[in-house]
């Protein structure tokens, strides 16, 4: 019975962890196609921009030491993708990466 309750409790932890994960990639993904300032006006400003020559740039908002969202945005300043990488990400109930170090 132990064994059965450990295997439980197990699963939902992996559930719980997989289910933070992916909240924080439906908050990045839900930019896509949005205008980068919207972004910014939300998120606040992004800990790094790397700006290309052609007028687009990288967005890069980091929380803690394992979690970044990286947007590419275009010359029009519309975000056309974005990366999420990162366990220990948390989001607030507005779907802000919390605590972006500047």
């Amino acid at each position: 019975m132990k064994k059965i309750a450990f295997v439980v409790s197990a699963v939902a932890v992996a559930a719980l962890m997989q289910g933070c994960a992916a909240s924080g990639k439906s908050a990045a993904r839900y930019w896509d196609g949005h205008k980068y300032l919207m972004l910014e006006d939300h998120w606040g400003a992004p800990t790094e921009k790397q700006e290309a020559e052609d007028g687009s740039f990288q967005a890069i908002f980091r929380a803690g030491e394992d979690c970044t969202a990286t947007f590419n945005v275009d010359a029009a300043g519309i975000i056309t993708s974005h990366e999420f990488v990162g366990q220990s990400c948390r989001f607030d109930a507005y779907n802000r990466l919390k605590n972006v170090e500047h």
